[in-house]
């Protein structure tokens, strides 16, 4: 660990960040830590052939009951929502006259929530 601050603007050095990755929790999550919980996650691809296939993997490896899934590129307008043990897909798309896609996509994450709590 360095003894003091990077000074801004000296030197033309450049900075090597080193990172390691985190363990998985989200089989923690669900199996261990909340199993009676609704748990969503969350997968961003680049490619959208992967995007489908991403979010089935997360629903089998991590027992979610749902992955928010959508592709980099078009993330703002598009998202999908990959369910149950049917793996139900639906596909939500950002309404023209809406500036975001979050408000309608958090809607339905709490329309499924709703249902999963029951009455």
């Amino acid at each position: 660990m360095m003894g003091h601050k990077i000074q801004s603007g000296i030197g033309d050095s450049s900075l090597l960040l080193d990172l390691d990755p985190v363990p998985k929790m989200l089989g923690t999550l669900t199996h261990e830590w909340a199993p009676q919980a609704c748990v969503f996650s969350f997968k961003l691809e680049t490619d959208i052939a992967l995007v489908h296939k991403a979010a089935v993997g997360a629903l089998n490896n991590y027992g979610v009951h749902g992955v928010i899934a959508n592709q980099l590129q078009t993330r703002q307008d598009i998202c999908y929502i990959v369910s149950g043990p049917r793996v139900d897909t639906l596909k939500l798309e950002r309404p023209p006259a809406a500036e975001r896609i979050e408000p309608l996509l958090m809607g339905t994450v709490v329309q499924m929530h709703d249902l999963f709590m029951g009455p």
